[in-house]
């Protein structure tokens, strides 16, 4: 997918250059009423060109950007196959987006995705996050782990307590309580910079002796920052 070179915020911006005092309430209109897919639509099948573009003509015009360069922005928008999700999303940015929301939206909504509804698709989720990047599993209380597609990426696993945002943590540095007792504390087979730690991250050490928080034993560690 090429990348969009062209965001509303860098039209406004260049916009904003040679104005000498025109409207500048350039903020996040109210875009609620986009145009919604029609009955038997699935957010993954590909929509006409023209209807592409006429939704982010309609968009631009909305994010006042100058009618000279609605068709430039939105012509290289829908030059490529763009999905409902993908024109759905561009529909919600607001007018400060740029480049990078633009790409996340074409990006994260390819072709071949499908829906059951004719509403948007709830993904559940972040998209699949790197070491120490936020996670969610949908838990609101308690301690919890989960790992899975568009959670964290592979051999990670999302860990966290409460209604706080997790952390994607690992992959896994032992599996058995001989295993841990030999390798918590110690980088062990993490990258450089973390170590092989209880879930959660809490170690309690004795010399090179390290256990679990209280001195627990654990039959499984994950890597954690140093």
């Amino acid at each position: 997918m090429k990348t969009m070179y062209l965001g509303f915020a860098a039209v406004l911006a260049s916009a904003a250059c040679g104005d000498n005092g025109g409207n500048d309430n350039t903020s996040n209109p109210d875009t609620s009423g986009a145009t919604n897919p029609g009955p038997g639509t699935s957010d993954g099948e590909t929509i006409p060109q023209a209807d592409c573009t006429s939704r982010c003509e309609a968009h631009a015009t909305a994010c006042d950007v100058p009618e000279a360069m609605v068709s430039q922005i939105c012509g290289n928008i829908c030059a490529d196959s763009l999905t409902e999700a993908a024109i759905q999303c561009i529909e919600e940015l607001p007018c400060t987006a740029g480049e990078d929301e633009l790409d996340a939206c074409v990006s994260n909504n390819p072709p071949g995705g499908s829906s059951e509804s004719d509403g948007p698709t709830d993904t559940g989720g972040p998209s699949a996050g790197g070491f120490g990047d936020p996670c969610t599993c949908g838990e609101t209380s308690g301690e919890w782990e989960c790992s899975g597609t568009d959670i964290c990426a592979t051999g990670l696993v999302c860990v966290g307590s409460g209604n706080d945002a997790g952390t994607c943590r690992g992959p896994v540095c032992c599996d058995s309580e001989s295993d841990c007792a030999e390798k918590l504390g110690k980088q062990a087979s993490c990258d450089t910079g973390q170590k092989c730690a209880c879930v959660g991250g809490n170690l309690e050490c004795v010399g090179e002796e390290c256990t679990c928080e209280g001195g627990a034993l654990t039959n499984r560690g994950l890597c954690y920052p140093e």
